[in-house]
């Protein structure tokens, strides 16, 4: 089933459903048109619903590599992921070149 709600209630909504914990979140968010105060508010509630483990996928594209909204939403990823984060090849082929970001929860 779908829902029509806000990344920011994630986890109230997992608990809706009987859920603690998810394995695995991935992402298609525009993160680098949202304000700083918004990424923290859903990074906050991705690393609450995810289980020890458990890992959050999100793709970006190559400008922000050297954007700083770019710069800075990966900052974000690493403090909230205390550095666990990985990033993928640049996928070329894609237009605009983009990555993904796989970041992992501490055990």
């Amino acid at each position: 089933s779908f829902l029509n709600e806000s990344a920011e209630k994630i986890v109230a909504v997992l608990k809706e459903r009987g859920i603690d914990h998810c394995d695995t979140i991935i992402s298609g968010l525009p993160w680098a048109i949202f304000p700083h105060s918004l990424q923290e508010s859903i990074l906050d509630q991705v690393y609450k619903a995810l289980r020890p483990g458990g890992r959050f996928c999100t793709f970006a594209y190559l400008q922000g590599l050297v954007m700083p909204a770019g710069q800075n939403f990966k900052a974000l990823l690493d403090r909230v992921f205390d550095g666990k984060v990985e990033r993928s090849p640049i996928v070329w082929m894609n237009l605009p070149p983009a990555f993904v970001y796989r970041c992992e929860k501490a055990n």
